[in-house]
């Protein structure tokens, strides 16, 4: 469920435009690879729950997630 935030979600270069969204677009994207990882990139403003909500989604898939934030 969207937080509305006014967060914007991308997969790659793709606006996906919200949680479910990526986690649709990950799940297509990464069927039938084993041991995927996933790389998360967000803004350092972003809320703590908002990537705890993405963490909890890759687990839930299975997926291995990195965290990275834009440089200062």
């Amino acid at each position: 469920q969207d937080t509305g935030h006014g967060y914007r979600y991308y997969v790659e270069t793709e606006n996906v435009g919200s949680r479910e969204g990526v986690e649709k677009a990950l799940k297509s994207r990464l069927a039938g690879q084993e041991n995927p990882t996933v790389s998360l990139h967000c803004d350092k403003s972003v809320a703590f729950d908002e990537v705890v909500a993405m963490m909890r989604m890759a687990k839930a898939n299975n997926f291995t997630l990195i965290a990275a934030t834009s440089p200062e």
